[in-house]
């Protein structure tokens, strides 16, 4: 009888971890995320990742992302919305959990007064991340207000943008938070066009998704649904907690300071919205870019690409 008792024990015990977050995983979790936003939102889940047992990877650019869609090495990869879709059409690996992410995307200019879309037509413009969803909505916004013949030229990720308008103020380049916030520091004068707010002037939608977490295909769902449970928590803390989560963040992120992401953070759109929420928003993103481009997603997305937890 005792045996009988202490194993109910034991069990309700291990339930009670599970439900609120603190279960350690038998065998690590693996995930994988790029430095800015997506890693500021996931920074209270990197605090206690040994109590959990995940090994977190951070990265710049995407190319890294690319290699671990296809070679399977990681359980969770954070990444952009349009590169998961893609490569779910081109292998299955992983599936989305939850958009993480919403647009934050900048085109940064220093100049007096103000700056609009007219500004930029006799400027170099440095974007970063070709073909995907950085340069996909600066492209956008620019074919649909008309704006053609431009000088453009592409980098791998935000960083080497902002270093590319560091070293010569003289053109327009797009930009993301953090990186902005820190820009800001650096640089006086500057003035930002968002283009989560020119994507809705022209789209009327409120909503565009641009950093996602997925999932590896084959993955238990009591592991997603326990990671899904700490990332819930972890944007909680940061979205309320700002001053905490910026000590935090300048602990983890060593080349943003706390007054950087004091800043930062409101304006970084770090929102989740798990799998069966975020559907809609981004079949009707889906359905605006194929539209524009059908060759940039690769192929129309079934009701398997979201991840049933």
């Amino acid at each position: 009888m005792k045996k009988i008792i202490l194993s109910i024990i034991s069990l309700l015990i291990l339930f009670t971890l599970a439900s609120c977050g603190k279960y350690k995983e038998s065998t690590e979790i693996k995930i994988l995320a790029p430095m800015g936003t997506p890693a500021v939102s996931q920074m209270y889940v990197q605090k206690e990742k040994e109590a959990y047992n995940y090994k977190i990877d951070l990265v710049q650019g995407a190319d890294s992302l690319s290699a671990a869609f296809t070679s399977k090495s990681y359980d969770f990869i954070y990444a952009p919305l349009n590169l998961g879709a893609k490569m779910y059409l081109n292998n299955k690996n992983y599936k989305l959990l939850a958009t993480v992410v919403n647009c934050n995307y900048y085109l940064v200019i220093k100049k007096d007064g103000n700056f609009t879309l007219d500004d930029i037509k006799d400027k170099h413009i440095v974007l970063f991340g070709q073909g995907q969803m950085s340069s996909i909505v600066a492209n956008y916004i620019f074919d649909k207000n008309n704006i053609t013949g431009l000088n453009i030229s592409y980098v791998g990720n935000v960083a080497e943008s902002m270093s590319a308008f560091i070293a010569d103020n003289s053109i327009v380049a797009l930009i993301s938070e953090p990186q902005l916030s820190k820009l800001e520091g650096a640089v006086q004068g500057l003035k930002t066009i968002s283009l989560k707010e020119e994507y809705t002037k022209v789209t009327k939608e409120n909503n565009l998704p641009q950093a996602a977490l997925f999932i590896r295909s084959d993955l238990d769902s009591n592991i997603a649904k326990r990671y899904l449970s700490n990332l819930k928590s972890s944007v909680n803390k940061v979205n309320k907690n700002i001053e905490e989560s910026a000590e935090l963040g300048s602990t983890l992120y060593t080349s943003f300071t706390k007054d950087e992401l004091i800043k930062a953070i409101p304006r970084s759109e770090i929102e989740l919205n798990d799998a069966k929420a975020a559907k809609e928003n981004i079949e009707k993103f889906f359905s605006i870019i194929n539209e524009y481009n059908d060759k940039l997603i690769g192929g129309t997305i079934d009701d398997e690409f979201y991840f049933k937890a």
